[in-house]
């Protein structure tokens, strides 16, 4: 009698073919060498969009997405625009899984992704990501308490474990034995006709430490290679359990997507950007709104984050410590040019890090890099402010004393004059025309303005509490007109001016949040500034006059710094830099010397002559033997 044919799925979730290869040849993960020596073996096209959801929706539907209606992890209502999860209640056409069992064949199904809420079937489904309840994220229902029993862990928590690896190994190591325990459960008798276990380690390691996998002298390489010989056992495993099957059978191995290490996002063929550098930067550091252009102040706090996650990652390898000067994630950016984007800046301040200190213990020779890197207990970026450049002074220069224009009431605005003199150039225009004839005659950091107008002030003239007294009312709003008018004149005649909203807290009961919010989604506001300058009794007035100060002083260094980054793009200049490493026993100090600004040679200056490219600074004599 002929045994009927069993198909045995096995999913590798976002791994790519080529980094399958390159991690097989390390000799650690035997069986996913076999797999990947298998003639049979090819790269495939993902399903566009190239999400986990929409791919393994077509594997367990055998259609697109055109059909069967998942395009992403999200869905936009119509109606109003909001957001929400999809799910596998979502899919708009009958599975395989429902075929078979139409046709009385069997299916054991263990962490398929977008498969939640668990649909009945003929077999067994355990759903996998997103799959916030167990109890519906299985079916039948009582191997889910037989699941909850063992302790199954459906997902990984990637949240804490994308800023700590040792956590996300150890999440990672919890969900393979989940499924270890699972693929045990299921697989027992063979009573199947299609057997799919789906890992998904591969692509929560990748997402979050791609160059840990990918660079075989990343400090995390070991550790995460160490969790992928886990991984290979149980892929072992489900192997064996095929082997065990009688003929016919048939092994699908697959992933949903790849990864790949960005090499350059401009076109060769036209030397222009891929895609807008907004989407760029916003993909790039997982911010929602799209469209907002990073600024270099945002910019440059990217750098700053990207010099201290790799820091950690190499402190945590090599038990350094690492410190920098506040100067050198803004010269990271500079160098890039104005024109720079979140992925390129983040790409560039790790290669920096790992580059200046690699590359000094490199000079001791390979076969002792290791011992090198072993006998630096701190590492200092620095800038060299002795040798640091003409160009210093261009980039950071002195903050000065900030000048603001306040458009508001006339009795506030006099009141913060007189708290803030000496600390801050402040002028005061009560209308739109004041406000408009003051920036035409004077150049200022900032506008503060305050959406009232100084209602407040008249209520009070007039006795008049009443609209006042209702902060969120429709009436309420009639206080505001004056100032949404300033806001509106303001981005039509001079947008290049930075506008804050200045939010008085304890003085007018604070202004309608979503009135600000509103305001800023608009475009002519920038952001938020709120003081208890004039707060009630008990707060220390001294106090609050120098954290409303420092405010307005960082918010005037790093508008001036905007200015600066869009004059050097204008005249396409960057920044570049020498660094001169100095070993002082245990300390590296890495310094950051001979600012200057170069011409930014892009692919629109293919024609420019030699003489406009940056040449190096350094003498004949210099280099080494260049004196004999």
């Amino acid at each position: 009698m002929q045994q009927r044919p069993r198909l045995a799925v096995l999913g590798l979730d976002g791994l790519p073919l080529a980094l399958a290869r390159t991690l097989a040849a390390s000799g650690r993960l035997p069986n996913l060498a076999a797999l990947c020596q298998s003639p049979l073996a090819r790269e495939i096209d993902a399903e566009l969009p190239e999400l986990s959801p929409v791919n393994w929706t077509s594997f367990a539907t055998a259609a697109g997405p055109g059909r069967h209606g998942i395009f992403g992890f999200t869905e936009i209502d119509p109606a109003d625009y909001t957001l929400s999860m999809i799910d596998a209640t979502a899919v708009a056409c009958p599975t395989i899984f429902d075929r078979l069992g139409a046709a009385g064949l069997t299916s054991k199904v263990v962490n398929l992704p977008a498969a939640y809420p668990a649909r009945p079937l003929r077999g067994a489904m355990i759903a996998g990501f997103v799959a916030p309840d167990l109890a519906r994220a299985v079916y039948p229902p009582e191997l889910a308490r037989l699941l909850a029993g063992t302790g199954y862990l459906p997902e990984a928590d990637t949240t804490r474990g994308a800023a700590d690896p040792d956590h996300l190994l150890g999440q990672l190591r919890a969900t393979l034995k989940s499924r270890e325990t699972a693929l045990d459960i299921l697989s027992a008798g063979g009573d199947f006709d299609l057997f799919v276990l789906v890992l998904t380690e591969t692509d929560r390691i990748l997402h979050f430490f791609y160059p840990a996998l990918a660079d075989a002298s990343h400090p995390l390489h070991g550790p995460f290679l160490d969790l992928l010989a886990v991984w290979d056992r149980l892929i072992g495993k489900f192997l064996d359990m095929y082997h065990g099957l009688p003929e016919p059978r048939r092994l699908m191995v697959l992933a949903d997507h790849g990864f790949a290490a960005l090499r350059t996002e401009v076109d060769p063929r036209r030397q222009t950007p891929y895609f807008p550098e907004a989407i760029c930067s916003r993909m790039a550091t997982g911010y929602p709104l799209m469209f907002n252009h990073l600024r270099v102040g945002d910019l440059a706090r990217i750098a700053e984050a990207e010099l201290r996650r790799v820091a950690g990652l190499l402190e945590q390898s090599h038990g350094q410590h690492y410190e920098f000067d506040s100067e050198i994630p803004l010269a990271l950016v500079m160098r890039e040019g104005a024109a720079t984007d979140a992925r390129t800046v983040r790409a560039r301040a790790e290669a920096f890090l790992k580059e200046e200190v690699y590359g000094v213990c490199r000079l001791f020779g390979d076969e002792r890099l290791d011992e090198s890197v072993a006998a630096i207990r701190e590492v200092a970026v620095e800038l060299d402010r002795r040798n640091a450049g003409e160009a210093a002074a261009a980039v950071f220069g002195e903050a000065g004393t900030a000048r603001v224009l306040f458009a508001g009431g006339q009795i506030s605005g006099k009141l913060y004059a007189e708290a803030l003199a000496g600390k801050v150039e402040w002028r005061t225009a009560s209308t739109a025309d004041q406000v408009l004839d003051l920036l035409a005659r004077e150049t200022v950091d900032l506008v503060l303005l305050d959406l009232t107008m100084g209602a407040a002030e008249a209520d009070a003239e007039t006795g008049s509490a009443t609209l006042a007294a209702f902060d969120y009312a429709p009436g309420a709003a009639r206080r505001f007109a004056e100032g949404q008018k300033v806001l509106e004149r303001l981005r039509a005649r001079m947008p290049q001016i930075p506008v804050y909203l200045f939010d008085p807290a304890g003085q007018t009961g604070g202004t309608d949040r979503e009135l600000l919010m509103a305001c800023m989604r608009a475009g002519g506001a920038r952001g938020v500034v709120e003081t208890t300058l004039a707060a009630p009794p008990g707060c220390d007035p001294l106090l609050q006059r120098d954290l409303f100060v420092g405010e307005i002083e960082e918010l005037a260094r790093r508008l001036r710094q905007e200015r600066t980054a869009a004059e050097l793009g204008a005249r396409s200049q960057v920044l570049a830099f020498d660094t001169a490493p100095a070993l002082e026993g245990p300390r590296l100090r890495i310094r950051c010397r001979n600012l200057r600004l170069t011409r930014a040679v892009r692919g629109a200056d293919a024609g420019a002559l030699v003489s406009d490219i940056e040449r190096p600074t350094a003498l004949f004599a210099d280099v080494i033997g260049g004196g004999a």
